[in-house]
């Protein structure tokens, strides 16, 4: 399933939405901040909560769209 998930990953490119692209951005420097040990793993689950809460309550209607391509995947993928 991993491997699935990269691959979906790769196919999607750069061509994202700028929410998804802050959310990316968002676990990314949580993820860059445990390794440096600026926080600990509860500390950026919480960053990252709050980071996704702030993000998905703004989402511009156009970005909508592409997340409910993601639901209909996974549908998809629980009827193979």
């Amino acid at each position: 399933m991993i491997y699935m998930d990269f691959q979906y990953s790769k196919c999607l490119g750069t061509a994202r939405p700028k929410s998804v692209v802050a959310l990316e951005s968002v676990m990314w420097k949580a993820i860059f901040d445990i390794a440096r040990g600026e926080i600990d793993v509860h500390a950026a689950a919480r960053v990252i909560s709050d980071g996704i809460d702030k993000i998905v309550k703004n989402i511009p209607p156009e970005d909508k769209a592409w997340f409910d391509l993601g639901l209909l995947t996974i549908t998809y993928l629980l009827f193979l």
